[in-house]
């Protein structure tokens, strides 16, 4: 349905939408970290969290392991506030909620020997770099 320009109202919406996009288009900002020293380090609360799911979990992730598992929330944090990966921020919560849960399935899957796995269309990475972390055969040693 087209309306006649004196119905459309003041155009005052449509101003400030247009006026929205352009800030959002136009507006600079220093460039996403892209590696994980440049990113700020995990709260105690995110690494008390994470070791009290681990032992509930009762699963072991070698060093290499977490490091990676770290890395990757490092960077999820840095990024979400820009491209909203994830609508939970708080590290503790982030532990729980997104690394944990990634991780329910690796006791099983180390059981049945699983090398290889696929997760298509993960958000955020969640769960497979998370999993692919903690099954070290699946991905490294890297070249």
């Amino acid at each position: 349905m087209v309306r006649e320009e004196s119905a459309a109202g003041s155009g005052d919406a449509h101003d400030r939408h247009e006026s929205h996009l352009s800030r959002a288009v136009n507006a600079s900002r220093e460039p996403l970290p892209t590696r994980v020293d440049e990113t700020p380090d995990l709260s105690a609360a995110y690494h008390a969290a994470l070791a009290s799911a681990l032992t509930e979990l009762d699963l072991d992730l070698e060093p290499r392991a977490r490091a990676v598992i770290d890395g990757h929330v490092r960077l999820l944090l840095a990024w979400t506030p820009f491209i909203n990966l994830t609508s939970i921020r708080d590290p503790a919560a982030v532990a729980l909620a997104h690394v944990a849960d990634s991780l329910t399935a690796v006791g099983l899957l180390r059981e049945r020997g699983v090398d290889r796995f696929l997760d298509l269309g993960s958000g955020g990475g969640l769960p497979g770099l998370v999993a692919a972390a903690a099954l070290p055969g699946t991905w490294w040693p890297l070249p």
